[in-house]
């Protein structure tokens, strides 16, 4: 019982400022999406009725380009959608991160879907009524306006209840290309740091919204609703007044977390959550004495933050090693330079079935990551333990598994997982040996040197490194902080927090 307290109740590590702005930025994506999918929604929705009453062979034609393009794009998961939209949102944008570039991809992912329940709703209007507003010699915008909305007003109004609250967990991930929201805090700072304690308070106040916004959905629909009676409607009001009421207050505290402005100039590094965003967060107030703002943007995954320092969307990045990174360089021509490794994070294998790597049985599993720069440096620490044998001149930090030849102990090696998630599989026990980096792993509770059954020796080439660009390797900003990120007092800081789990590198 005190675990589940513990996991799920330590409101010590919850930082109020952060959730604040999470708040912002999900209700400013979902605001700022909802007023362009709801014109855009009607507009559509409009020309489909339109069209779909007319009999000539064009109308039928347009119709169908027009309702198969509206069911493509309603139909296509949102985090593919989003990630299928980053070089268009470049170009309308001149950025593809943020709550405001994700507002683009929402709008294409929500306009489609709100303007089919458009359509529906106008098919409801009786067919009656229309006739005669025809007869009555009613133009076509006359009858829109006058006979075609009002009629479908609940109908409508219900329809983007249903779209926003859908668009409130878009926003969620939205995390995908660095949006923040409420979603981004609760996988950063909950999942990724083993703190579900953020996670439940974030999940508690998008539920929060969610109920709002329905609360006030159901009341406006009932309150232009012609069956209602006068009692009721000014009851429904009432509540509708109440539920707007708490969403403004809700906006408005939100809103007091703008960022303030600075003469400093500003350097923006794009940073996994753990350990390199922490560090770089203790390493603030050492750049703002040299004159420049640190700005710190956190990435959930290992490709963004190339793809984003590549695009000038950030000026250097600090999430990778040196294997990967000379990976990526060569696989996508970047212009990059490696500005030194600056801490590594000791791999180990954990067990929970096994004390020592002796009782290993033959024909065990190994859980592995499922970055493929990450599988020589397993293989390394199996070849130093005697366990496995490579192809003859195959170097070790491009191995695959493909390129063992001799496996005495026949270990099965299964790589289907992202290493943020290898810690949960190692709480679940889901294979006889884990492979976890030490940043994963102090999550956990988990050191390499006492819990490991096997770890890599400290000088491993797996450091991980700051990035910049070619254009600008020699800029002030980029070498104070690397001269500040390497100083003694925060290495003796990174040793101190992580108790040597996280090794400060020269």
């Amino acid at each position: 019982m005190n675990k589940w307290i513990e996991t799920y109740f330590n409101f010590e590590k919850v930082n109020g400022k952060q959730l604040i702005k999470a708040t912002w930025e999900t209700l400013y994506m979902t605001t700022f999406s909802m007023v362009a999918v709801t014109i855009i929604g009607l507009i559509v929705g409009l020309i489909l009725f339109s069209l779909q009453k007319q009999e000539s062979k064009l109308s039928k034609i347009c119709y169908a380009v027009l309702s198969v393009f509206t069911n493509i794009c309603r139909s296509i998961p949102f985090i593919i959608l989003i990630i299928l939209l980053i070089p268009i949102t470049r170009q309308v944008l001149g950025t593809f991160l943020g709550p405001t570039a994700a507002i683009f991809a929402l709008v294409v992912s929500a306009a489609p879907f709100y303007a089919r329940l458009v359509e529906m709703a106008l098919r409801e209007v009786d067919e009656g009524v229309l006739e005669a507003s025809r007869a009555m010699g009613m133009t076509g915008f006359e009858i829109i306006r006058k006979i075609l909305l009002p009629e479908s007003l609940p109908a409508l109004i219900s329809g983007g209840t249903v779209t926003t609250i859908t668009m409130i967990g878009f926003t969620a991930m939205a995390g995908a290309i660095n949006a923040g929201g409420l979603g981004g805090i609760a996988y950063q700072d909950g999942f990724m740091r083993n703190n579900l304690t953020v996670t439940l308070v974030a999940t508690i106040l998008l539920l929060v919204i969610v109920f709002i916004v329905q609360g006030i959905g159901d009341s406006v629909v009932k309150a232009v609703d012609k069956r209602q009676n006068k009692q009721e409607t000014k009851s429904l009001k009432i509540w509708g007044a109440i539920g707007s009421l708490a969403l403004v207050v809700l906006i408005g505290f939100s809103l007091t977390t703008k960022t303030e402005t600075t003469d400093l100039k500003v350097l923006k590094v794009g940073a996994s959550p753990t350990p390199h965003s922490e560090i770089l967060e203790h390493v603030k107030p050492l750049m703002e004495k040299q004159g420049i703002q640190l700005e710190v943007v956190k990435f959930d995954d290992f490709i963004l933050p190339n793809k984003a320092l590549a695009e000038k969307e950030i000026d250097a990045n600090y999430f990778q090693h040196e294997p990967f990174y000379d990976l990526a360089v060569e696989e996508n021509s970047y212009e990059f330079v490696n500005q030194g490794a600056v801490h590594i994070e000791l791999m180990g294998l954990y067990s929970k079935k096994w004390r020592s790597i002796k009782e290993l049985p033959k024909g065990a599993t190994l859980l592995v990551s499922n970055s493929t720069a990450d599988w020589g440096r397993v293989i390394t620490i199996l070849k130093e333990a005697g366990l496995v044998k490579v192809k003859p001149g195959v170097s070790l930090l491009s191995a695959t598994f493909d390129d063992i030849v001799d496996n005495p102990k026949n270990i099965k090696f299964s790589h289907r997982l992202n290493p943020e998630l290898l810690t949960t599989a190692y709480e679940n026990d889901e294979a006889d040996l884990i492979a976890i980096n030490a940043n994963y792993a102090d999550t956990i509770g988990l050191s390499p040197k006492t819990d490991g059954l096997l770890v890599e020796k400290e000088q491993s080439p797996y450091g991980n490194i700051l990035v910049s660009r070619k254009d600008n390797e020699k800029a002030k900003e980029i070498q104070t902080l690397k001269k500040v990120i390497h100083s003694e007092s925060v290495k003796k800081w990174i040793m101190k927090k992580w108790d040597g789990k996280i090794q400060p590198l020269d």
